[in-house]
């Protein structure tokens, strides 16, 4: 007897192959199509800005600010060294050698000259200066007589300010401290006074810079030394020549009354 399907029964889902799945598997049940699923957003619901991105951090260099100091500190270095080298012994130059300063001029224009004298009262000197413009007519000389006190600092300081005198004593070992500031005499002129010939070999040797005379004599100190002729004769010396022999013969020849029979400065 044939016994009929349920109608109520599932029919079994046929397999790939196209024969019915064992009994023993269950086959997965579609759910039912439902209304659209709400969707949790509401459209009153506060919305939360978001957060700004953090920028990273950068670290500056110190070269950023070494080199634009450096930069400065080499541009100001460079302005001092061309003013100082360039520009100031230019304008030295140039004002020493305007009229005015000592310097002759072709046009016959009037130039003063400062004399600082130091010992010379104006009234020995000023019949010199008149002799002198006599031949020199656009020349005139102003002299000014100086202290002694502080006179090498008061004149150095002056030559070096360029506010310095055109004429003036100078001791001859001044000569290397002041050097810089003196104009050498012109060819001519020290050709005509001529150091070497007409003076003692100290004296070219301690104005002169090479082949410029800087400086003449104007008075040189004549030590002159007396000796008693009996009084070496008596003791068998010569007549010394030099300043060794001098000391020598003073020793040899002093009688000391100390105990250890050994002269002292002035004694006899």
């Amino acid at each position: 007897m044939e016994t009929k399907p349920d109608s109520n029964s599932t029919k079994p889902t046929p397999s790939v192959t196209g024969q019915p799945p064992p009994p023993w598997v269950t086959q997965p049940t579609a759910p039912a199509a439902t209304e659209a699923q709400a969707v949790s957003f509401s459209p009153t619901a506060p919305v939360q800005p978001e957060e700004p991105a953090t920028q990273p951090v950068v670290k500056k260099s110190p070269f950023g600010v070494i080199v634009p100091l450096l930069i400065f500190v080499l541009l100001g270095l460079g302005i001092f060294l061309l003013v100082t080298k360039v520009f100031l012994p230019l304008i030295n130059k140039t004002s020493q050698e305007a009229p005015g300063d000592g310097q002759t001029t072709d046009n016959g224009e009037k130039i003063t000259l400062t004399w600082w004298g130091l010992w010379e009262a104006e009234t020995i000197v000023k019949p010199l200066i008149e002799d002198y413009q006599k031949d020199h007519p656009q020349t005139e000389i102003v002299y000014q007589q100086q202290s002694y006190k502080d006179y090498r600092e008061r004149l150095q300081s002056a030559l070096a300010k360029n506010e310095g005198p055109d004429i003036f004593r100078l001791h001859q070992s001044w000569l290397p401290m002041l050097k810089k500031d003196l104009a050498p005499a012109p060819e001519n002129v020290a050709q005509n006074i001529d150091l070497k010939a007409n003076f003692y070999p100290i004296v070219s040797q301690t104005l002169q810079s090479g082949a410029q005379t800087l400086a003449v004599p104007l008075g040189f100190d004549s030590l002159i030394l007396f000796y008693n002729y009996q009084v070496l004769k008596e003791a068998s010396k010569t007549v010394p020549s030099n300043w060794r022999e001098v000391q020598e013969i003073a020793v040899d020849l002093c009688i000391s009354e100390a105990a250890d029979k050994k002269c002292a400065p002035g004694e006899k």
